[in-house]
């Protein structure tokens, strides 16, 4: 078995009991949580005992923006800079990119009729600055 492990993880909804036991029984090189943490704290907090012991990246779920809170908790974390949002870097010697699972009210919200009818429609309206990057 190849020594580069990542573990992927996902919907802790504030229980990390499960991750952390599956770092100290399966010593990954990195972990990468998959978003909705409900943080009470910052998310350091959570994973102290196996900071030392993986490198941890992380990618935010739509529950991740529910209260100003739980957002700071995760992205003003000690941990804040390792987001994968909306990037690529290499992990263990694999690429890993990361996109978060984010309803943004101004674009689109489940249940309600979308914004922008498509991409090229969202084009459109964007300023000459930011069409040069799509």
């Amino acid at each position: 078995m190849s020594k580069n492990k990542i573990l992927f993880a996902g919907d802790p909804h504030g229980c990390f009991n499960n991750i952390i036991s599956a770092v100290q029984e399966y010593r990954p090189t990195a972990v990468v949580l998959l978003g909705d943490f409900n943080l009470k704290a910052p998310l350091d907090h959570y994973l102290e005992s196996i900071l030392d012991k993986t490198a941890i990246y992380w990618i935010p779920g739509n529950h991740d923006f529910v209260s100003t809170a739980e957002y700071e908790h995760l992205f003003h974390s000690p941990l804040a800079d390792y987001n994968l949002h909306l990037k690529v870097i290499e992990i263990a010697g694999i690429r890993t990119a990361g996109l978060g699972g984010i309803f943004a009210g101004r674009i689109w919200k489940p249940s309600e009729i979308p914004k922008w009818e498509s991409k090229q429609h969202w084009l459109n309206y964007m300023p000459s600055n930011i069409k040069k990057f799509h």
